[in-house]
């Protein structure tokens, strides 16, 4: 899900590129939303859920810049990789770019830290024989 106002084709573009290259990095699921959030949170939690099956594993990145709040919605299972010090430190950077005007540096920004934080070594013990 990526859904935007005024949003340009080269700014999706960017957006989708730091959403895969992370997703790839670290395998988890991001999402970003650039809209209105009305509610707040409560927002951020009503997008997020509207992942259905998918967003226990999903981390939702949703930002309002005509009220300039930044929220992020982890899944029960994302959650393992991305705790909520990953979270606050994601959205310290991503504020240092929005306050400069920066909406598409400050969302790529704060995915490739969630994608740091998240990064999770692989288990040297799945592949063997029950």
């Amino acid at each position: 899900m990526l859904a935007g106002e005024g949003l340009r084709t080269i700014d999706v573009t960017r957006i989708e590129e730091a959403v895969a290259r992370e997703h790839t990095r670290c395998g988890v699921d991001f999402s970003v939303y650039v809209g209105p959030l009305v509610d707040g949170r409560d927002s951020a939690l009503a997008l997020h859920s509207q992942f259905g099956a998918e967003s226990p594993t999903t981390v939702l990145v949703a930002v309002d810049p005509g009220s300039r709040a930044t929220e992020i919605v982890t899944g029960v299972q994302a959650r393992r990789w991305v705790d909520d010090r990953a979270c606050a430190l994601a959205t310290l950077s991503m504020v240092s770019s929005l306050s400069a005007g920066d909406l598409i540096g400050g969302i790529c920004h704060g995915l490739t830290t969630l994608g740091d934080q998240a990064r999770h070594p692989g288990s040297l013990h799945t592949d063997l024989p029950e």
